[in-house]
C-alpha cells in the first residue's frame, strides 16, 4: 500500500518519489479495484511518479464479476497499461511463476533468459 508507514514520518509512497523509478501498481482483480486504482494513481500523480503498468491479482479461489471489466475500463479511464489478472495459485512457488509470466512484457527479452 502506498500509505504503509516506513517509520514515523514517512511512507511507502516516500520511498518511491524518491527512488523516482516507474511503479508497476499491483490491485485486486474484483471488486473496489477501480477505486483503489484511481486513487492510488491520483497519489503517485501528484508525486509525478510515473505508472509503468497496473497489475491485477485475484487473492482468493472464483472469479468475481467485476473482474470482466475492470482492465478495459482502467485502460481506457487512466490511459496505463493493465496485465493480468494473476491467477489464484495457492503453492507459493507456482503464484511467484504466475507473477512472472504475468510481468514479463514489461521485462526485455535478454533479461528474461536468466
Amino acid at each position: 500500500g502506498l500509505f504503509v508507514p516506513v517509520d514515523s514520518k514517512r511512507d511507502v509512497v516516500d520511498l518511491i518519489q524518491a527512488f523516482r523509478l516507474p511503479v508497476v501498481l499491483v490491485a485486486r482483480a474484483g471488486l473496489g479495484t477501480l477505486n483503489h486504482v484511481a486513487l492510488s494513481l491520483e497519489a503517485l500523480a501528484a508525486r509525478k511518479v510515473s505508472v509503468r503498468a497496473v497489475v491485477l491479482s485475484r487473492g482468493v479461489p472464483g472469479r468475481d464479476l467485476a473482474e470482466r471489466d475492470n482492465r478495459r475500463y482502467l485502460e481506457a479511464r487512466h490511459g496505463v497499461e493493465v496485465l493480468g489478472p494473476v491467477p489464484y495459485v495457492e503453492d507459493p512457488r507456482k503464484r511467484q511463476l504466475a507473477f512472472r509470466r504475468v510481468l514479463a512484457p514489461l521485462v526485455p527479452e535478454r533479461a528474461r533468459a536468466r
